[in-house]
């Protein structure tokens, strides 16, 4: 790409990667001098504690410290995310001390809490906690079991981890599900508890194919979900594709 035009290639979190990553990146570096291409590397100030020559040495390279933000610009930010009361905004931008992660996190929080009406946390990590708190409990459960396997997780992990849910539980979750079903235009026509490998059948209408892969993909937010999907045909759906099939 960078032989036919400029190429600018941003990475972010940087501190978070392995170093085979961070290898690769500084061997980039190094093999195109003669292309246009901007690598823009963004961490905290821990990469360097990994790797206290980062940058150093090589040509064309800079390392450009981000301070805090100022209190006006904590301001500004403040404003382009949301439209608070003058107090609000007061409390948000002093606490934040200049750090805009705080900010965006403490709209966020606003925004989620509906009557606006919120107490600005002191630090970083309690304003996380509020957010944390916001959550239903099953979304909860998925971020504590994700937690165990690393900052990257993955679905199969998670399922493996997660506690089984309570059988009185089971309505409310019904409930949910359909909710987020009715969302996508697909329809529970009909739903039997049973006995044997699956806890629940259910007769489910989809106006398409994508519609009910969707409606699954859904499903899973509602908590500890296994599915098995059949298609199935009406009399005359069945004939007009044994028709094609000749």
């Amino acid at each position: 790409m960078a032989a036919e035009r400029p190429l600018v290639c941003v990475f972010d979190d940087v501190h978070w990667s392995e170093e085979t990553f961070l290898d690769l990146v500084e061997h980039v570096a190094d093999l195109s001098r003669d292309a246009p291409i901007l690598l823009l590397c963004m961490a905290r100030p821990d990469l360097l504690d990994r790797r206290a020559g980062w940058g150093g040495g090589k040509v064309n390279a800079t390392t450009v410290l981000l301070g805090p933000l100022a209190p006006e610009e904590t301001e500004r930010l403040v404003d382009s995310l949301a439209t608070l009361d003058d107090a609000l905004r007061a409390r948000i931008s002093q606490a934040a001390e200049g750090n805009p992660l705080f900010v965006e996190e403490m709209v966020a929080l606003v925004r989620e809490s509906g009557d606006g009406e919120v107490t600005v946390p002191p630090t970083i990590q309690a304003l996380l906690a509020a957010r944390l708190d916001q959550l239903e409990a099953h979304e909860r459960e998925v971020l504590q079991c994700g937690s165990v396997e690393g900052r990257v997780f993955h679905r199969g992990a998670v399922q493996a981890l997660a506690p089984e849910e309570p059988i009185k539980d089971s309505p409310s979750r019904v409930d949910a599900a359909k909710q987020a079903f009715a969302d996508l235009g697909v329809e529970i026509k009909d739903l039997y508890w049973t006995l044997g490998a699956h806890d629940l059948v259910g007769v489910i209408e989809a106006p398409d194919d994508e519609a009910m892969t969707a409606a699954m993909l859904r499903l899973s937010s509602v908590g500890n979900v296994r599915t098995t999907t059949m298609r199935a045909f009406s009399r005359g759906e069945f004939e007009g594709v044994a028709g094609q099939a000749g």
